[in-house]
C-alpha cells in the first residue's frame, strides 16, 4: 500500500501522520521532541505507521463481519495490551540500563543497599504496569519517560523510607539511565509485540478468543502487507535535521497556511501557538502565504530547553534549580 508520510518535529513534541492515495488520514503519531531529534522523527514515524495499522485492522475486521458488534471493545482492548507490550519491554530495557549505571555511581558503601532498593521499585513498578493500561485508567501522558518517570519517583520514594537510604540516589540512577532507553527506536519488535498483545487480548475477552482463526488471519494480512513510504515530507523547528533530502524540508509556516487551507478553504489568517513561539500568518484563496508575524523565541518559550541542558549535562531537572543556587 503506498502512503505519504509528514513530520513535524518540534521544540517540545514531534508529530506525524501518515495518509494513503486518497488522501485520507491512515495514522498519526506524537512523542516528545529530545535533544536527539533524529530519533524523535523516527519514533513519531513509527507511532504514525503503528496506528495506521490499527486503523487498517479495524477496517479488515469490520469486513470480516469476525466480532459480531464487538469490534470497538475488541480494538480497544488490543491497542491497550499492544501499548502494555511496549512499555514492558522499556522497562526491561530500563532495568539493564540502571543496573550497569549503578555500577558506575559513585554510592560508596550504600551501593549495595541502592541496589536492592532499586530491584524493588522495578518490580513494584513492573507489578502494576497492567493497571495503567487497564480500561478506563487515566494516564497523564502516553510517554515512556513520562509514565515510567512519575511511577518511578512515586515508588522510590517509598522503598527509599523503607529501606532507610537516601532516596536522592536512587533518583541519580533512573535520570542517568532513562535519556538512553527513551533514545531509542523498538521498530524491530512491533509486529512480536502485536501478537502478544493478540494473545492478552484474547485472554481479557474469552469471546473473541473462540473466534480466534477468523480474527488472527484478517490481522495477519494487515501485518502482511507493506505500507510503502511514497514521500515524505519534513516541517517544524528541527526540520534541519531531519534525515532527508531538502526538497521534502518545507517550513512549518507554509505547512501551516496549506494545510488549514485544505481542511478549511476559507481561511485567511491561521495562528500557530507553538513551544518556543507564536505565529500570525495570512493565507490567500489558494492557501498560498501572503505574510506572517512572530513574537521573539526568548520570552515565548514553554522552558523545555532546561529539559535539553539537564539531559545533555547527565542531570535531573531537579538537580538544577540546587546548581544555580
Amino acid at each position: 500500500m503506498r502512503c505519504f508520510i509528514g513530520i513535524d518535529l518540534g521544540s517540545t513534541t514531534t508529530k506525524s501522520v501518515v495518509i494513503d492515495e486518497n488522501q485520507n488520514v491512515l495514522g498519526r503519531g506524537i512523542t516528545n521532541s529530545r535533544s536527539n531529534y533524529d530519533t524523535a522523527a523516527a519514533i513519531a514515524k513509527q507511532e504514525a505507521l503503528v496506528n495506521a495499522r490499527f486503523h487498517l485492522f479495524h477496517g479488515a475486521l469490520a469486513k470480516s463481519g469476525a466480532l459480531n458488534g464487538h469490534l470497538e471493545d475488541f480494538i480497544g482492548q488490543l491497542e491497550r495490551d499492544f501499548r502494555l507490550e511496549q512499555f514492558l519491554e522499556q522497562l526491561s530495557d530500563l532495568e539493564t540500563v540502571c543496573r550497569r549505571n549503578l555500577q558506575s555511581a559513585h554510592f560508596g558503601d550504600s551501593t549495595k543497599a541502592v541496589g536492592v532498593a532499586l530491584d524493588e521499585t522495578l518490580r513494584r513498578l513492573r507489578e502494576e504496569a497492567p493497571e495503567l493500561f487497564a480500561p478506563g485508567a487515566k494516564r497523564k501522558s502516553d510517554f515512556f519517560r513520562d509514565i515510567a518517570g512519575s511511577r518511578y519517583l512515586a515508588i522510590g520514594e517509598q522503598v527509599a523510607k523503607e529501606a532507610g537510604i537516601r532516596y536522592d540516589m536512587l533518583l541519580n540512577v533512573f535520570d542517568r539511565s532513562i535519556i538512553e532507553v527513551e533514545n531509542r527506536v523498538y521498530g524491530d519488535s512491533i509486529s512480536k509485540n502485536l501478537l502478544a498483545a493478540l494473545d492478552r487480548t484474547f485472554k481479557a475477552q474469552p469471546d473473541s478468543a473462540q473466534r480466534g482463526a477468523a480474527i488472527r488471519a484478517p490481522i495477519q494480512g494487515v501485518l502482511d502487507t507493506p505500507l510503502e513510504e511514497t514521500y515524505v515530507v519534513g516541517t517544524g523547528y528541527g526540520r534541519a535535521r531531519l534525515p532527508f533530502s531538502k526538497e521534502h524540508i518545507r517550513s512549518e509556516i507554509l505547512c501551516h497556511g496549506l494545510g488549514a487551507h485544505v481542511m478549511y478553504p476559507n481561511t485567511a489568517t491561521v495562528l500557530d501557538i507553538g513551544g518556543q513561539d507564536t505565529k500570525a500568518i495570512q493565507v490567500d484563496k489558494a492557501g498560498i502565504v501572503e505574510s506572517f508575524q512572530m513574537n521573539d523565541r526568548c520570552a515565548a518559550g514553554c522552558g523545555r530547553y532546561l529539559g535539553y541542558i539537564a539531559d545533555e549535562m547527565n542531570r535531573g531537572l531537579h538537580e538544577l534549580g540546587p546548581l544555580a543556587m
